[in-house]
């Protein structure tokens, strides 16, 4: 157990030095006072025995009031220091510790750091040099906070020259609806629309930019060059009026031509005499008919990619009836369609079409036996069903 404090009678006065000498060269002692006792009160024996290590010196003869008073004197002042070096280090431990996380966060704070500046690097890489557009940041009071982008390189104009200026001053005449659509983004509502200004047409989008606050006080603004598409899309415009009128006309022609032979197989069938070429010139002209239908159908519904086939096929069977059943026949045949809705391009409907026009018209060649002359049919009424190919 570690002694509180060392007290010596110094009787061998070099003897007592040499004690004295050795514990404080003891590590586990160097802390604990030593008090000489000795009866010579020269400057010399005083020093000799400061510079041995002792911790007091006190002079023979001495009242024990006294040499208590100077050892607890001692004793506290020991514990004090201990106490004091305990708290040094503690403190040192702390601040260690804290000097180590102060090391971290400046190093998490300088790569944070890096990172915002390379972003801001990025961010301003991509804002000069977005293609075909012009970039801008609008205060709320409706000048222009920031502007970049590739347009401004191409028209040779240096977008710093805008900073602070007044949407007024920069939109003219069109400055109120311009200002209307960004009244509705500072409200908080991201818009696209189309603007024409400064002999191009542009492609906006808009965004709100929020504050921490919430506050909208900022939003961002960029305006697309889409001129050559726009001139584009009036060249292909203009192309495909140019391919649809051309179609009209062909499709016209051919329906009347069609027609026209048609009417000519008309009159051959009214002044033949021969059943069997009048249902020949009968089947010709069905076919016919079946294809003048399909271009009569694309002329009407102003569309030349597609018809619709149930319309089509009603009218075939109307077509076929009327060419078939003479004036009393075509009240005892009757033509029940269950069709859907079906939309057919030219390559299919033109093949469908006579397909179907074989099918009905050799319905009323053959179906029915007990015929009367020229394709009528027996006076008992019979029902004939189509449905779709």
């Amino acid at each position: 157990m570690e002694p509180d404090c060392f007290i010596i009678d110094m009787n061998d006065y070099h003897l007592s030095l040499q004690i004295c000498g050795s514990i404080m060269s003891e590590p586990l002692l160097a802390g604990v006072p030593v008090i000489l006792l000795n009866s010579s009160n020269s400057p010399e024996n005083v020093i000799s025995c400061f510079d041995a290590g002792a911790a007091d010196y006190i002079v023979k003869p001495f009242t024990g009031r006294e040499l208590l008073a100077r050892v607890n004197n001692h004793i506290s002042m020991r514990y004090m220091k201990k106490r004091l070096e305990e708290m040094v280090d503690e403190r040192t431990s702390e601040l260690t510790e804290i000097n180590r996380i102060l090391r971290e966060n400046v190093e998490e704070h300088k790569k944070v750091l890096k990172d915002l500046q390379d972003n801001e690097t990025l961010l301003l890489a991509i804002a000069l040099h977005m293609p075909n557009s012009y970039l801008a940041i609008i205060e709320k009071n409706y000048t222009i906070g920031f502007a970049s982008g590739q347009e401004f390189k191409k028209s040779g104009f240096d977008s710093w020259r805008l900073l602070g200026i007044p949407l007024e001053k920069l939109y003219g005449e069109r400055y109120p609806e311009i200002k209307e659509k960004f009244e509705s983004t500072f409200a908080g509502k991201a818009l696209s629309f189309e603007f024409f200004f400064n002999n191009q047409h542009q492609y906006y989008r808009t965004v709100p930019l929020p504050a921490v606050s919430g506050e909208i006080s900022r939003i961002l603004v960029v305006a697309e060059n889409i001129t050559e598409r726009k001139e584009a899309e009036n060249r292909i415009r203009e192309s495909l009026h140019e391919k649809e009128t051309l179609l009209k006309e062909i499709h016209h022609r051919v329906k009347n031509n069609l027609q026209i032979v048609s009417s000519l197989l008309n009159i051959h069938i009214h002044n033949t005499g021969s059943p069997e070429l009048k249902d020949t010139l009968k089947g010709i002209q069905g076919r016919i008919f079946s294809m003048a239908l399909v271009h009569e159908k694309m002329y009407r519904y102003k569309n030349f990619s597609r018809i619709n086939f149930r319309d089509y096929l009603v009218d075939l069977a109307s077509e076929i009836r009327s060419l078939f059943g003479g004036p009393g026949a075509a009240g005892r045949i009757a033509i029940s369609m269950e069709l859907d809705d079906e939309s057919l391009t030219i390559e299919k409907a033109i093949p469908c079409g006579l397909i179907m026009n074989e099918l009905i018209m050799n319905s009323y060649k053959h179906a029915f036996r007990e015929r009367e002359g020229g394709g009528s049919v027996s006076r008992s009424k019979k029902r004939t069903k189509l449905h779709p190919p």
